[in-house]
């Protein structure tokens, strides 16, 4: 992994899509789950992160799970795209892509809230059916370390 964010979209194809928190930043077309700071993010400056580049490849585990053709809605924001194909994790794949992110570094997920982006229980329930996905082809330390995170966000859910 290379780098903490890119500042265009010269990177961006299919397989080194935007994901993380970028992409949990982007308002996707018919949802009402992500983030709420889209400005901060897709203002006149971006930053943005790319799997198998800042983020790791999670495509052994997730397939193109969603991962989507995003070139239209940034069209739509007046992004200078630079005539690319803007492929993007959707919000549910975003979220894996950063469990797994977090997982391989090590890391607890405490600075992440599923609860947060997923506000509805059926979204919060995709969310983690698409992390569950990956977590048993994952080392078993990280795997470990997703199962008991996502304990805890259900039972931080339910509250």
């Amino acid at each position: 992994m290379d780098g903490y964010f890119d500042s265009d979209f010269s990177r961006v194809t299919r397989e080194h899509y935007i994901t993380g928190m970028p992409a949990l930043n982007w308002p996707c077309s018919g949802t009402s789950t992500g983030d709420w700071h889209s400005l901060n993010f897709w203002g006149e400056t971006f930053r943005i992160a790319l799997a198998g580049i800042q983020f790791p490849d999670t495509r052994q585990y997730l397939n193109e799970i969603g991962v989507y053709n995003a070139t239209e809605e940034f069209k739509r924001q007046r992004l200078d795209i630079q005539g690319k194909t803007i492929w993007m994790a959707d919000h549910r794949r975003a979220a894996a892509d950063l469990m797994i992110k977090q997982a391989a570094l090590g890391k607890h997920h405490n600075m992440v809230s599923l609860a947060d982006w997923f506000p509805s229980e059926d979204a919060f329930q995709g969310a983690i059916d698409v992390i569950t996905l990956a977590t048993p082809m994952l080392p078993t330390e990280q795997g470990d370390l997703i199962d008991r995170w996502l304990e805890e966000e259900r039972v931080n859910f339910r509250r």
